[in-house]
């Protein structure tokens, strides 16, 4: 999660995680988190029907037009506070009160091996709600090469 105007993730005495402004310019200031994640879903390929002989059809898996759809779960593995700027430099590896836990969902488009997605996370970001509506939306473009 990248944050803008010179903002960044700070901890007061309790814990409780705020945006807080530096006082110079901030070059970086992200919160990332690393999750495993495990994807379930399905696909259907509309290509044509090929036959391999006795009695034996497929579709292939690589051409023709397909539709996705998948959930996914996944665990923190770890999270880093980064900031850079003027007189500035710091990773920090503490806890920011991320969920351990994410959920989604994601809707994936394809011809051959071009593929339009939209994911969504279902879960919160942070724990009890510390920012509304944090919930990530991602679309994306893939490719195969």
């Amino acid at each position: 999660m990248n944050i803008d105007n010179n903002m960044y993730f700070a901890k007061d005495g309790n814990a409780d995680v705020f945006l807080a402004n530096y006082e110079k310019n901030l070059s970086k200031s992200k919160l990332r988190t690393g999750y495993i994640i495990v994807p379930l879903g399905l696909q259907y390929n509309f290509s044509k029907v090929k036959n391999a002989g006795m009695d034996i059809q497929y579709r292939d898996y690589n051409n023709g037009f397909k539709i996705g759809a998948n959930i996914y779960g996944g665990v923190k593995m770890a999270t880093n506070n980064i900031i850079k700027g003027d007189g500035i430099s710091d990773r920090g590896r503490e806890n920011y009160q991320v969920n351990p836990f994410i959920y989604g969902g994601q809707f994936t488009v394809s011809y051959d091996d071009f593929s339009i997605f939209v994911k969504k996370d279902f879960g919160n970001f942070f724990k009890d709600n510390k920012f509304e509506n944090d919930k990530a939306l991602v679309f994306g473009v893939a490719l195969w090469w």
